[in-house]
């Protein structure tokens, strides 16, 4: 038997829950960032305990009613899912140490939670109310997402010099793909919406026409610096409140661009190889595509 096996058992009896998870969590994870999240699922799941009266350890159903619980909550599913491997990984722990006879747990599945269904874009809908809300700076931003297809590192780490040709091309440095088939440089055809943008940009930040003059540095900085992920992010959820659009990750903008283009026909490989997409195929519902031709960008090559 365990030797802190009676230890637990004082503490649960005398309900010193937050004492418990201290003991368990270091068998859980050397991580403190896996830690974090299993703490905070579990004490989701005593939330639940004191609500319905239930108990940790004298359990009648908790995996269908703790279940049903977290979907009336409006749970994504994805978060509902790790909810139940935490709460799995609990009595698991619980069961190891001889403080349960079973786990009720075990084998519980949540929802199907699809890639597609997974990966979040704007609709068109709130792309407009994003671009009516919009300054010069949050304009041009967007449209580097939806329509360039940028991610956000490359936004960030934009500079002036590279836009060529008088501001009909972007060159775009990509470095950081773990796929070797990717030109990690290429050029990019502006929309004349996109020129437009730029120019209202430099016209806002006193800069000369780029016929004139190219400005030094990066297209978005602070005190000459490019933008931290934070710094971007936090004006696109300023621009979000503004508009009365649900914030969504950068890359929801970026998925806007790769199903615009599957929408209009252009070849697959060409989209993947232009946005830095290993697949297509979560994308592929979003644009209404049902051949479900999936592709893999390998070497260079579409599979």
């Amino acid at each position: 038997m365990p030797a802190d096996h009676h230890h637990l058992q004082r503490l649960l009896e005398q309900e010193r829950y937050e004492e418990v998870f201290d003991t368990l969590l270091p068998l859980v994870s050397d991580k403190l960032t896996t830690r974090k999240n299993v703490l905070s699922g579990w004490r989701n799941y005593l939330q639940w305990l004191s609500e319905t009266g239930e108990s940790l350890l004298n359990f009648t159903t908790p995996e269908q009613q703790y279940l049903e619980w977290l979907k009336a909550r409006d749970v994504a599913p994805a978060t509902l899912n790790n909810r139940l491997v935490q709460i799995r990984k609990l009595y698991q722990l619980l069961l190891e140490q001889e403080l349960v006879r079973s786990n009720p747990f075990e084998g519980k599945k949540g929802d199907s939670n699809p890639v597609h269904e997974r990966r979040q874009v704007y609709t068109k809908a709130e792309v407009r109310r994003l671009l009516a809300h919009a300054n010069a700076e949050e304009r041009l931003l967007i449209l580097l997402g939806i329509e360039a297809g940028l991610s956000g590192g490359e936004v960030r780490f934009l500079k002036f010099c590279d836009l060529l040709d008088g501001g009909r091309q972007l060159r775009i440095r990509r470095v950081r793909y773990r796929q070797q088939g990717y030109d990690t440089e290429q050029l990019i055809e502006c929309s004349p919406r996109l020129q437009d943008a730029f120019a209202q940009w430099m016209k806002h930040i006193g800069a000369a026409p780029l016929f004139e003059h190219v400005p030094a540095g990066f297209v978005f900085d602070v005190d000459g610096k490019s933008l931290c992920d934070h710094e971007l992010l936090w004006k696109l959820h300023v621009l979000c409140q503004k508009a009365g659009v649900s914030y969504k990750p950068w890359r929801a903008l970026k998925h806007v661009s790769g199903v615009q283009k599957l929408q209009k026909g252009t070849d697959r490989q060409v989209i993947q190889q232009e946005l830095g997409l290993q697949r297509l195929d979560p994308l592929l519902k979003m644009a209404g595509v049902e051949d479900g031709r999936k592709l893999r960008w390998k070497k260079g090559k579409a599979e």
